[in-house]
């Protein structure tokens, strides 16, 4: 097996093997409670990213007032009409222009909140457990 000197502050050396990767360098380095901090983050990461993938609404998914309006509305909408709202939908019911709605939707989408089709109208999905949004005012 390959055996790696790291240099260290203070001129040593220290043997580690090059396949334990993070956990050696923390070591040679004295960085562990960083490597600690970054591995519990990516292993955050990357629950979030199983859970966008498998479309599951935890319910540590967080909106704002506005935001819930939004869904509020795209929820009724939806049921009411049997088909997700375009965006003059919702701009004439919250009377604002065309770019802050779509702003809105973007904003909405990266935050994992709804789904859409790319290229396709109407094609907006609630992600969010209905019970969870506001009522609409």
């Amino acid at each position: 097996m390959h055996v790696k000197s790291l240099p260290r502050r203070n001129g040593d050396t220290r043997s580690v093997r090059p396949n334990s990767g993070c956990q050696a360098y923390a070591i040679a380095a004295k960085r562990k409670p960083y490597v600690e901090c970054r591995l519990l983050s990516l292993v955050r990461g990357t629950h979030k990213q199983l859970n966008r993938m498998a479309g599951v609404s935890p319910s540590a998914k967080t909106f704002t007032s506005k935001q819930g309006q939004y869904l509020a509305f795209i929820h009724l909408y939806t049921r009411l009409h049997r088909r997700p709202p375009a965006e003059t939908d919702m701009q004439e019911y919250f009377r604002v222009s065309p770019p802050s709605i779509h702003q809105m939707v973007l904003t909405l989408e990266r935050a994992g909140l709804i789904r859409r089709q790319p290229r396709t109208p109407r094609s907006i999905e609630l992600l969010v457990d209905p019970k969870h949004l506001p009522e609409l005012i």
